[in-house]
């Protein structure tokens, strides 16, 4: 039987630099709302389109030496560690967040993903209700062959809580480091042991 992997990861505090509660409800997330004035629940505010949010990343990286990319931006170790398994078919990458996607979608892009590439990957964000539920339905229709399943996140209740959604699977792999210290080559090293 031919050898697979799920990769669950965390977005904000796991392939960034900041954690998720600092990020969206700051003052420099707000530039991404229509409406950024008493935000009340930024999963539901009206976001501006891609373009212009990344032109907001790239002129907030200019003005100030780098901020977007060094606080809230998707670390290179992160950036190498998805292109990595990206290139592997038998890898498939899923993303959960209480962040919105089209903020991850265009943070993959500001550090260079293509379409073709963000399109590989699975992304529940926000907008789905209690996001970590949606694992039941996850294991039930992509995990249940994989050799191995690792879930990334920076958050231990949070990784706790997405281990017990796939609590039926013996080859369940966790990992909780500190914000943005995720020791992203030996995660890799594991995961393509399991995978010879």
């Amino acid at each position: 039987m031919e050898k697979t992997a799920r990769l669950i990861l965390d977005f904000d505090g796991t392939l960034t630099s900041s954690v998720g509660k600092f990020t969206v409800w700051s003052d420099f997330y707000k530039k991404f709302l229509k409406n950024p004035d008493n935000v009340k629940n930024y999963s539901t505010e009206e976001y501006k389109d891609e373009k212009t949010i990344l032109q907001i990343m790239k002129e907030y990286d200019q003005h100030t030496k780098n901020r977007y990319s060094e606080m809230y931006g998707i670390t290179d170790e992160s950036l190498w560690f998805i292109r990595e398994n990206l290139k592997n078919e038998k890898i498939k990458i899923t993303i959960i967040s209480k962040n919105r996607k089209e903020y991850i979608v265009a943070s993959l892009k500001y550090k260079g993903l293509t379409n073709e590439e963000i399109n590989k990957i699975t992304i529940f964000d926000a907008s789905y209700n209690k996001y970590k539920k949606e694992l039941v339905l996850l294991s039930e229709e992509k995990c249940e062959k994989a050799t191995v399943i690792m879930i990334c996140d920076d958050d231990h209740a949070e990784l706790l809580a997405q281990k017990q959604g796939l609590s039926k699977f013996e080859n369940v792999e966790v990992y909780c480091h500190p914000v943005g210290k995720f020791e992203w080559k030996t995660i890799k090293n594991k995961l393509d042991e399991y995978l010879r």
